[in-house]
């Protein structure tokens, strides 16, 4: 059954314009960083990420969990004031567990919120990106000038459950760009493994990437997640004269005849650079388990690499590879059904 539209399941989300973070300084306990969410489900919210990138004086920061008035943070932090936590920071980024968890409704409207409650200044990375606005929405604010900020580029948060279970948010740890060429990383790209649940015709790949001038790559498909599944199910050649701008990053969408991934199974999506240099981006995450955050079914994939011989895995590293899907066939029950996917972008 041939369906009409793609289905996109994000591992990367959103797929990020850059990779400098942008920062907010607290240096009054009336300043703060917030993001405004609704709850994705009725699990119990344990811990709150929080990425700092300097600090002076010896600040203590309070991360917390409070309602929402008027599209601001209402000052109430929830289970009863103990939604939260106070410890000394650091120049680095960190899962802080909360006093007491809280368990929202799904859809609750909730509010992140980072202050400083004594010391002189913490730097926050509080967003990645350039210029893409969505929700959840991060908020600065600064007492000194008595202005309230949105910001415009996705906020770098998370929120978590006490073990592995869920993670939401953009818990990023650092950002880099890498040089995909024919003299050094000849290939990267993602390692993905399908749901359970489903047979699935992957077709296409959305990537967020750099293609320099007088540049060609590969993007190839892989079937298997092990570090020895090295035969190409499916590839096609782009060259950079295909493109709308060279040198400068950007979304593109590449198609190929469909290869059929089961159940369960592993495949890896890469971009091989055959002449000139290709640009990857890079997200980092403390745990493994963080990428979790970006997509309930695909949100295990993470960077793989080789130059010859077999792949080298790195399940901390995030890369904006978008695997696009046509048909799905849903198993169970002693019998199949195929599905057309409509659009999910």
């Amino acid at each position: 059954m041939a369906a009409a539209d793609g289905l996109i399941l994000p591992n990367w989300n959103p797929l990020q314009t850059g990779v400098a973070f942008g920062t907010f300084v607290l240096n009054e306990t009336t300043d703060y960083v917030a993001v405004l969410f609704r709850a994705p489900n009725t699990n119990a919210i344990e811990r709150c990420f929080v990425n700092v990138s300097a600090i002076s004086g010896g600040p203590t920061l309070e991360v917390s969990l409070q309602g929402v008035s008027s599209g601001v943070p209402d000052g109430t932090i929830k289970a009863s004031g103990n939604a939260k936590k106070q410890y000394t920071a650091t120049a680095a980024a960190s899962w802080q567990t909360l006093d007491s968890s809280y368990t929202p409704t799904r859809g609750e409207l909730l509010a992140y919120v980072v202050k400083l409650v004594s010391g002189t200044s913490a730097t926050i990375n509080s967003r990645i990106g350039g210029t893409t606005s969505f929700f959840p929405t991060g908020i600065t604010f600064d007492n000194a000038t008595s202005t309230k900020t949105l910001l415009t580029t996705p906020p770098v948060w998370g929120i978590a459950s006490a073990g592995t279970d869920w993670v939401y948010g953009n818990p990023i740890s650092s950002a880099t760009s890498t040089n995909i060429t024919t003299a050094s990383i000849i290939e990267s790209g993602a390692v993905f493994v399908a749901p359970s649940w489903a047979t699935l015709q992957l077709v296409g790949v959305r990537i967020f990437y750099r293609m320099n001038a007088s540049s060609t790559a590969e993007i190839r498909v892989y079937s298997g997640n092990g570090a020895a599944d090295t035969t190409v199910a499916q590839s096609i050649t782009v060259d950079s004269t295909e493109l709308q701008a060279t040198g400068s990053q950007g979304t593109a969408s590449f198609f190929f005849p469909a290869v059929s991934i089961s159940p369960s199974a592993g495949f890896r999506i890469t971009s091989r650079t055959t002449a000139g240099t290709v640009v990857e981006f890079n997200n980092t995450v403390l745990n493994a388990e963080d990428l979790k955050a970006y997509g309930p079914w695909l949100g295990n994939a993470y960077r793989t690499r080789r130059t010859t011989g077999n792949w080298t895995d790195t399940t901390t590293v995030g890369v904006p590879f978008e695997p696009i899907f046509d048909d799905v066939t849903v198993s169970g029950g002693g019998g199949s059904v195929a599905l057309p996917v409509a659009r999910a972008i």
